[in-house]
């Protein structure tokens, strides 16, 4: 369990307790005290993910039981517990009212409407990749100035990326970005904007932010203002190293003061501004987003719902090795890659994101899978056009389900 997860619920636990230790009649309103308290200083409980709040859970749920039972021992013997005891079996009962609470709300927050805006272009191409190679394979992209280029291709779209701190572009700088399209969405589409590293801090939903969150928070703007990207539209012949490019940074400017700064200017890229004042992105959930334990997961929830937003179908059928390249997963071994697109599809389905998923073997080192989308949780993702199409009662399926039995009874073994 996270410590300072139990330091909250140690602190709102006692905080109750001294008053309704010497105001008895207030014993009916705990459920009320814990909602103020949730609700006003203690908000921040809710973003710790729904794994961190079941773990706390069932910690807490085995020390009552075994305080409980110590009880009913004492009891046969007319006897109880000690004061200390008691003191403690009470405040655990607290915490576990606080836990119920904080896990009623979280469930609340994940089924709501995604806020965070990821652009179709930045899953599209891909810009961001699940996680960072191993140092032998990063350092096969280096140049000898410790700069990575590379024409990414073999995916759905293809780009040329390069980054002057010979870093790759993950998961993570990817929430970091959202993070930021979300505050300019909320100051009315600003393309130049002064913004807190809190704020970013606040929208990733952060539990208990520390130091470290606030470091990687800048460490990830750097990486991000260092990157630029030749996107498909724009490549004309094949790379070379005499070949010349208008590299376009995702941020077009980037200031800020000392090496620990604590707020930052950002000038928007042409191309970003004009995607987010004209709705060409989908909502992420950050609650939910959050809650997913694999970064394959994260990358495909996004994937799953920018192709939903553009295209509604009752069945998605994906090619491992466009998708693996696509999302850059593991580049050096096909079965591996295959095992943790599956395991991450899985987590999906085990989230309500999708509502089937199947694979089936096309080849040597190749498989198909087969996604039904989860309706009800994709429903938010598409932009203002698209949630004029979700509208319209009468829309046509746009393609049958059919994978199921069908898939089952085919010749085509099932990879394990």
């Amino acid at each position: 369990m996270s410590k300072k997860l139990l330091n909250i619920l140690e602190e709102i636990s006692s905080e109750i307790y001294a008053i309704v230790s010497v105001n008895k009649t207030l014993l009916d309103s705990v459920n009320s005290m814990i909602m103020r308290l949730l609700n006003d200083r203690y908000s921040r409980i809710v973003n710790y993910t729904s794994g961190d709040l079941d773990k706390a859970y069932i910690t807490i749920g085995r020390s009552i039981n075994s305080l409980k039972e110590k009880q009913l021992k004492a009891m046969e013997v007319g006897s109880d517990l000690d004061e200390g005891e008691i003191y403690d079996l009470t405040t655990l009962d607290l915490k576990m009212k606080v836990l119920d609470a904080a896990i009623i709300s979280r469930k609340e927050a994940r089924s709501k409407k995604g806020e965070h805006p990821v652009l179709h272009k930045h899953i599209d191409y891909p810009v961001f990749s699940v996680d960072n190679p191993r140092r032998a394979s990063l350092a096969k992209l280096q140049k000898p100035n410790g700069i990575i280029i590379e024409k990414r291709e073999g995916g759905y779209r293809q780009l040329y990326f390069k980054n002057e701190n010979g870093m790759l572009l993950t998961d993570y700088d990817h929430k970091v970005f959202s993070s930021l399209c979300k505050i300019c969405l909320d100051r009315g589409f600003p393309k130049e904007m002064h913004v807190e590293i809190n704020e970013i801090i606040e929208e990733m939903n952060t539990p208990s932010p520390g130091g470290g969150d606030y470091q990687s928070v800048r460490d990830s703007l750097m990486d991000i203002y260092n990157t630029s990207v030749v996107f498909e539209d724009s490549i004309t012949e094949d790379f070379g190293e005499d070949t010349s490019f208008e590299y376009h940074r995702i941020f077009q400017a980037f200031s800020a003061t000392g090496k620990k700064f604590l707020s930052f200017k950002v000038l928007f890229q042409d191309y970003i501004h004009a995607a987010l004042k004209n709705g060409d992105f989908v909502s992420i959930n950050m609650y939910l987003m959050n809650d997913l334990t694999m970064d394959t997961a994260r990358s495909l929830y996004k994937f799953i719902l920018n192709e939903y937003s553009r295209e509604e179908k009752e069945v998605y059928e994906f090619e491992f090795k466009t998708l693996r390249a696509h999302i850059d997963v593991d580049r050096s071994n096909d079965h591996r890659a295959n095992q943790s697109i599956k395991k991450a599809f899985q987590e999906l389905h085990s989230s309500g994101i999708i509502s089937r998923i199947e694979d089936v073997k096309i080849g040597t080192g190749n498989w198909l899978y087969y996604v039904k989308p989860n309706t009800l949780q994709l429903r938010y993702a598409a932009t203002n056009r698209g949630a004029e199409r979700l509208s319209d009662p009468n829309r046509a399926i746009q393609q049958s389900f059919l994978f199921l039995d069908e898939v089952a009874a085919a010749s085509h073994p099932h990879s394990e």
